[in-house]
């Protein structure tokens, strides 16, 4: 069976389980593919049910594999809890050549003598991270190689998990049919996703505020610090709204709706909760909800400050970046920030990520599956063999859909054209009506002035010109002469053709813009024989 070059990293949280798969490329790695769902195999970051874990891993599985029709065999999985601590441990070798100085020969030497240090019986070493290296005179450097010192001494952190917890969740996952590749610290692997270079060599506090479980991780001069586990986080802020007798369906909604973290900013208006019966509604005050949230929030505060000062780094960091589900809470970072005095911001997964991957995997619940992601990616791909059935399913799916988008294409042209041919009919029809006016207007003898055919019609409105009167010579009256009386005239009789077209013209209707054009012509005949009066007589 086929294979690609995927990276798959698991989640396994106390209310959720997510599988992300991934494959790298220059710009970071891509996130190809993810799923999650809900949980409740999980306690305290330990496998309490097998079964039930098994079931939600592969729903999740399933789901990946109907996305991108890969199969997870393989994985990177994140493990948190109590029983996961670090311890420290410091080691020397002499240098071979004291002139030339300490070489790369001697560092790996080094190395070699913590690796054979072996952990309690009960715990197995999960990674060495080398702290510091300390020359002849005490003076500590960040690269050794190089340096004139005939001793090299060294600071390992070694991260620590009990083999228990680690065994169930081996047996868990290998009822899913996927085999762990490799164990990560869950708040070694959140440093990955949040912090920048800028954060990692000034120094940054990482708290990861998730469901049963509050990891802390302390980063400095661009080496992991510390690491632990606080058992307090966002489901002890639960079970106290709960004892305001709320049912357990209402109360993660009405936390992360409602919720505050700093009672003092939140106004004090009244939510309206249903009850057990249908008839009314309880009422909570949203300062009263502040109140509780508050007060459990400052005791996760309290356990980080505990932990910075026992790791000896509450002086020298001043930046916390928050992360995980319960960092989502309104106005928790105005509260770390007031307590601590430290600089304070949400931390979301940014780091290492190609870009197109951003939209989907940019919140801060999943801080620490990407996380697990980046530092798979280092170590290399996982096995993830190719469904040859969901290959051939969505070939066929492809081919059903450019089928189909053919036809839709088909049918839009079809469209088209009968639309085109519906405008030709209904010019058509235009014309033809055009015409049969045109025709009537010329049978009642109106007179119609037909347009070209290169020009369109041209619609003009009867305007009554003015004719521009010429103007009157002054003349002197004068007494009218008597005229001789004229004998009267003789009409001849008409003949038989002028007799018809009298009486045709007196049965026909006189046309109305003929009427106004004798108008007129009489008009301007009154005009032109109107004798002028002047009142000077005289003669110029």
């Amino acid at each position: 069976m086929e294979s690609k070059s995927y990276v798959v990293a698991i989640d396994l949280g106390s209310s959720k389980v997510r599988i992300v798969v991934g494959e790298v490329c220059p710009e970071g790695v891509r996130v190809a593919a993810l799923a999650e769902r809900q949980c409740q195999g999980v306690k305290a970051g330990l496998v309490e049910n097998s079964e039930l874990v098994a079931q939600a891993v592969s729903e999740a599985k399933q789901e990946i594999r109907e996305r991108i029709g890969v199969l997870v065999t393989e994985a990177y999985v994140g493990i948190s809890g109590r029983f996961v601590r670090c311890a420290s441990h410091k080691d020397y070798v002499f240098t071979n050549d004291k002139l030339s100085g300490v070489s790369q020969a001697d560092v790996d030497h080094l190395f070699d003598r913590m690796r054979n240090v072996q952990a309690p019986d009960s715990e197995t070493i999960l990674e060495r991270i080398a702290q510091n290296y300390i020359i002849d005179n005490n003076s500590e450097v960040s690269n050794p190689v190089g340096s004139f010192s005939s001793k090299l001494s060294a600071t390992f952190n070694f991260i620590l998990c009990e083999k228990t917890p680690m065994q169930r969740l081996d047996l868990a996952l290998r009822r899913c049919g996927i085999t762990i590749k490799g164990y990560f610290s869950n708040a070694q692997a959140v440093v990955e996703s949040v912090l920048n270079s800028e954060d990692r060599e000034e120094g940054a506090v990482v708290v990861n505020i998730g469901c049963d479980l509050t990891d802390i991780a302390i980063v400095h001069r661009n080496v992991l610090r510390y690491i632990t586990t606080i058992p307090i986080a966002g489901s002890a802020i639960n079970a106290d709204i709960r004892t305001q007798s709320i049912a357990d369906k209402y109360v993660e909604p009405l936390k992360c709706n409602y919720g505050s973290a700093v009672a003092d900013m939140t106004p004090n208006t009244n939510i309206e909760i249903p009850s057990r019966t249908t008839r009314d509604k309880r009422r909570l005050p949203r300062h009263n909800l502040a109140v509780i949230i508050e007060a459990r929030v400052r005791d996760i505060i309290d356990f980080v400050q505990q932990e910075l000062q026992g790791a000896g780094y509450a002086k020298k960091i001043n930046y916390l970046v928050l992360t995980g589900g319960t960092s989502m809470l309104k106005n928790i970072e105005q509260l770390f920030a007031d307590v601590t005095g430290m600089e304070v911001r949400c931390g979301e997964p940014i780091e290492g990520i190609h870009p197109d991957s951003f939209d989907a995997v940019n919140y801060v619940d999943y801080a620490t599956v990407m996380g697990l992601l980046l530092k798979g990616a280092k170590l290399g791909a996982c096995a993830t063999p190719i469904d040859e059935e969901w290959v051939r399913r969505n070939e066929a799916a492809q081919a059903a859909l450019k089928a189909e988008q053919e036809r839709e294409e088909q049918e839009r042209k079809a469209a088209q054209e009968r639309q085109l041919a519906e405008q030709a009919r209904q010019k058509a029809e235009q014309i033809r009506r055009a015409e049969e006016e045109l025709r009537r207007l010329r049978g009642e003898g109106v007179a119609v002035q037909t347009p070209k055919a290169s020009e369109p019609p041209k619609v003009e409105e009867a305007v009554a010109v003015q004719p521009i009167q010429p103007e009157q010579p002054k003349v002197i009256q004068t007494p009218p002469t008597p005229q001789t009386p004229q004998p009267p005239k003789v009409e001849e009789p008409k003949g038989e053709e002028e007799q018809k077209q009298e009486t045709n013209r007196a049965v026909e209707p006189e046309n109305p813009r003929r009427r106004g054009f004798r108008s007129w012509l009489k008009k301007i005949g009154d005009e032109l024989t109107k004798p002028v009066e002047d009142d000077d007589d005289t003669i110029i």
